[in-house]
């Protein structure tokens, strides 16, 4: 049996991601040197602070577990609770666990995808995109393979206009 013309076409999933964990390299290498400094720190001036070697070593675990336990469970909480969902007529964002989930927008709404990337990032091959529309911005933080997602969307866009030109 043939689809009515006046039926809405059936809502599909094009793509489904989230942040990336490579976005947070940068925090693990700045948390990896600060750990690094705490532990010179620790052993340079243990014997100034009175401290014996056991409670010096002590001290640097329950130090490196704070920093680097930090960026772990930030890590997790990031590539968990941040999802997009692109579907053939909405684009929905999931911010997180305390925070109500962003309205979706349109496609047929969408009017720009800019993606923004520092050096490293691209080099990593994450970075953010920014979805325009007339009325507000979305942004998706730590989207891999970001010229990807962005042309897919961008030829989504497309294809929604040009159907609702021919309608």
């Amino acid at each position: 049996m043939l689809a009515d013309a006046d039926e809405p076409e059936q809502e599909v999933d094009v793509w489904w991601g989230g942040y990336s964990p490579w976005a947070m390299l940068p925090n693990f290498v700045v948390c990896g040197v600060l750990t690094i400094a705490a532990c010179l720190g620790v052993y340079a001036w243990a014997d100034d602070w009175g401290l014996s070697d056991d409670m010096a070593r002590y001290l640097l675990y329950a130090v490196a577990s704070l920093l680097v336990g930090s960026q772990v469970l930030h890590c997790g909480y990031r590539t968990t609770v941040l999802t997009y969902r692109l579907t053939t007529h909405r684009l929905f964002c999931g911010l997180g666990l305390l925070r109500a989930a962003a309205p979706p927008i349109a496609v047929a709404d969408i009017r720009s995808v800019r993606v923004q990337q520092t050096a490293l990032e691209r080099r990593l091959g994450v970075g953010r995109l920014r979805i325009h529309t007339g009325k507000k911005d979305m942004v998706l933080f730590g989207v891999w393979d970001t010229e990807r997602i962005a042309a897919l969307i961008e030829r989504l866009v497309e294809t929604r206009t040009r159907a609702s030109d021919v309608r």
